[in-house]
């Protein structure tokens, strides 16, 4: 699977009415840190998921409707609470028509609203989430197999002596086990 990320930033203003979010129920303004990421199985006839140019294009062109916009007021989210989700949304909705003759690239929107806290949407129903016969595919890992002739032994902080004051050692004092594993 190859993948191809552009980024951007969006300022938007909206209120939650909702009392669910608190003290974010009034008008408040954010700046959103957008990610789009366009996945493909396999790299088109030019080897390159999309064109890095293309791709910031058609993002540009997605954020365009909400740069500086009250989302209270704007009709894709009219009867709708604009969270942070709902404009992922809307963001990847935009990019997915911008590529509608391109169904094989998959497309995932993320959003970070500050710098812990991020929502990611990935638009369904893209072909290259799917096998041929249209089906979820998912890999699965081969089950964990015990590695032969070794064995688990503590780390070497568990193998020290215990250093008394000015470091010299305590005669028949062992430091406690290390929480510490390593595989010898």
């Amino acid at each position: 699977m190859y993948s191809l990320t552009v980024n951007d930033h969006v300022m938007i203003a909206h209120s939650l009415p909702d009392e669910f979010f608190g003290p974010a129920q009034g008008m408040h303004g954010a700046t959103l840190t957008v990610e789009a990421t366009f996945t493909r199985a396999e790299l088109d006839e030019h080897a390159v998921v999309l064109d890095i140019g293309q791709a910031m294009e058609m993002l540009d062109e997605a954020l365009s409707p909400l740069r500086y916009a009250n989302l209270d007021e704007h009709p894709a989210f009219a009867g709708k609470l604009s969270t942070t989700e709902a404009a992922a949304h809307y963001i990847g909705q935009r990019l997915a028509d911008s590529l509608s003759d391109q169904p094989d690239v998959g497309i995932t929107v993320t959003l970070t609203e500050n710098p812990r806290a991020k929502v990611a949407y990935t638009v369904p129903g893209r072909r290259d989430h799917t096998d041929r016969a249209g089906s979820r595919t998912r890999q699965r890992r081969p089950p964990l197999q015990p590695r032969r002739g070794r064995r688990r032994r503590r780390c070497h902080h568990a193998t020290r002596p215990s250093r008394g004051v000015a470091g010299s050692v305590r005669p028949g004092r062992r430091r406690a086990a290390s929480p510490c594993r390593t595989v010898r």
